[in-house]
């Protein structure tokens, strides 16, 4: 009876450190700045859009995109800093980089599922597709496209929707992103196999 309750105690106890440190370790908090407000699944829900064509009852494509709006910056910034344990001067920095960067620029993170490997080029010169931004009566094209390589279980948690399917791309439009947010616009991705109008925001 004795040997019972001690393994029964020791396994309570073990699970109880377990959720202790799990605690500590979610509630680090960096000084003197204040959490964004709202949450990152919801800032990042409100600026995405997710659209499939299909081919018969087959998903010919799926498009998935995110607009890196200052709002899911800030989520993307502070929960970086999270985790990285960062301080006080290195979160600053961070967001003061970031931010600057959206002041001659608007970013979309895009995922492209196509059934072929060799129809997911937008970041080739001569890609099969056309993509632009349509916003308060202009058509905007992409200053450049590039092929995101982040760690799987980063991009998870940046942009909770994702799944393990498709490439992932950073497209990146010369257009101030205050201005974006502030209109309603359309991301359009067309090629071979349809087209896919985005509205945002959502």
């Amino acid at each position: 009876m004795r040997l019972f309750m001690f393994k029964t105690t020791f396994f309570l106890l073990s699970i109880l450190s377990v959720l202790t440190g799990c605690a500590t370790s979610s509630d680090y908090e960096i000084p003197n700045v204040a959490r964004p407000a709202g949450s990152l699944r919801d800032a990042v829900d409100k600026w995405s859009q997710t659209e499939k064509v299909y081919a018969g009852v087959m998903t010919s494509f799926q498009v998935s995109a995110t607009m890196l709006t200052t709002e899911v910056l800030e989520q993307h910034i502070y929960r970086e800093a999270i985790n990285a344990r960062r301080s006080t001067a290195q979160y600053q920095e961070a967001r003061s980089r970031a931010l600057i960067e959206t002041q001659n620029q608007t970013q979309f993170m895009v995922t492209l599922f196509t059934d072929k490997e060799a129809d997911n080029d937008l970041d080739k010169g001569r890609t099969l597709w056309n993509v632009f931004l349509d916003i308060n009566g202009k058509r905007i094209s992409p200053k450049h496209t590039k092929r995101l390589h982040e760690n799987k279980a980063v991009l998870k948690e940046k942009y909770p929707y994702l799944s393990s399917w498709g490439k992932h791309y950073l497209v990146s439009f010369p257009v101030r992103v205050e201005e974006v947010q502030m209109l309603k616009s359309t991301l359009t991705i067309a090629g071979p196999l349809g087209a896919v109008y985005l509205p945002f925001p959502n």
